[in-house]
């Protein structure tokens, strides 16, 4: 680094390559469940980003959330009455804010 104008701040030149995540309205994005509690679903898309899915929505989508197993399920076992492991839908709408 260098000291321009006597200032106390030293200057970098930094070059950085990035991805932009920007998906489209609409686009179904497909992730692995890494968290799971009552308030919410968290996930992690395409191994570089997390997105989290609010309990209202998992319920407005027929999911219910199971306190003995820690996780979210629309499928019940047919003997049992058990909730069964189903995957967790996430897409993009203009109500997401980064």
């Amino acid at each position: 680094g260098r000291v321009l104008n006597e200032l106390p701040h030293v200057h970098y030149e930094v070059e950085a390559d990035v991805v932009v995540f920007c998906p489209d309205v609409g686009t179904r994005l497909v992730g692995v469940v890494t968290e799971s509690f009552p308030s919410h679903a968290g996930m992690l898309v395409d191994t570089l980003f997390n997105a989290m899915v609010p309990a209202e929505e998992l319920r407005r989508l027929g999911y219910e959330y199971d306190l003995d197993s820690n996780q979210w399920s629309t499928e019940r076992d047919a003997a049992t009455g058990e909730l069964l492991p189903s995957p967790l839908p996430i897409s993009i709408d203009d109500r997401i804010g980064f």
